[in-house]
């Protein structure tokens, strides 16, 4: 009972912390804060700075094998195309990310040092890789902002993240870890993953694996060195 209490009292805590400088820092707006006995966030931002042809960036990319990624606010969309390819929007000029690829790696950066004004801000990025490649890494950073990836082979897949949803799609992978303050997370591979050793935990939501319900943790042992280990502080973990 004592530590249900307890649990509770840190999910109040944590959420009001989050929504309250995440509201401060960039203005933005929070609904479906709560969804069965998870929680879900969805950022819905009414620009008060339209985006226009100066706001946009669509540019064919060199081939690249890796992708590190590392931004203040930014809803990111990695997704297999016919070639490589990115394409952004943002609100206001010191959301645009920059953007590299060197020695086979494509990095996006968004630096928060940069002072934001009162407001909304917005700003999105969406991945395109061709079918045929199977990326070394793909590692992700993230302050605040959803991430969606869909249709992607990846040897090794790294997320941390700060506020927002997190959902892989129809993806291959060796390993993947992921770790969020919080926010919602959905692995859905379509695969079976018997032959992963899995850790998945949550202090504040439920854990559900191949259709079963946990009560904040899951564990299982895998019969090689693939892996799949998810953790976050208040939100829903879905894996199947």
């Amino acid at each position: 009972m004592k530590k249900t209490i307890f649990l509770i009292i840190l999910g109040i805590v944590t959420v009001g912390c989050i929504i309250y400088g995440t509201v401060y820092h960039i203005g933005g707006g929070f609904r479906n804060l709560s969804r069965g006995s998870g929680l879900s966030f969805h950022f819905d931002y009414d620009t008060d700075e339209e985006i226009n042809d100066e706001h946009n960036l669509n540019q064919k990319l060199e081939a690249f094998s890796r992708i590190k990624i590392d931004t203040s606010i930014l809803d990111i969309r990695i997704q297999e195309g016919e070639d490589f390819y990115i394409s952004s929007s943002w609100n206001r000029e010191w959301l645009r990310p920059e953007i590299s690829v060197d020695n086979g790696e494509l990095v996006v950066n968004q630096y928060s040092g940069k002072k934001n004004k009162a407001g909304s801000n917005t700003c999105r990025v969406t991945i395109s890789v061709p079918a045929a490649t199977k990326l070394e890494r793909l590692k992700i950073d993230s302050n605040v902002g959803e991430i969606k990836i869909r249709n992607i082979d990846a040897e090794d897949i790294s997320i941390d993240t700060n506020v927002g949803e997190i959902s892989l799609r129809d993806v291959s992978f060796d390993n993947v870890t992921i770790d969020s303050n919080v926010g919602e997370v959905n692995l859905e591979t379509g695969a079976s993953l018997k032959e992963y050793a899995i850790s998945l935990s949550t202090d504040v939501g439920d854990v559900h694996y191949d259709g079963n319900r946990y009560k904040h943790s899951y564990n299982q042992s895998g019969n090689s060195n693939k892996s799949i280990k998810i953790n976050t502080n208040v939100g829903e973990i879905n894996v199947k």
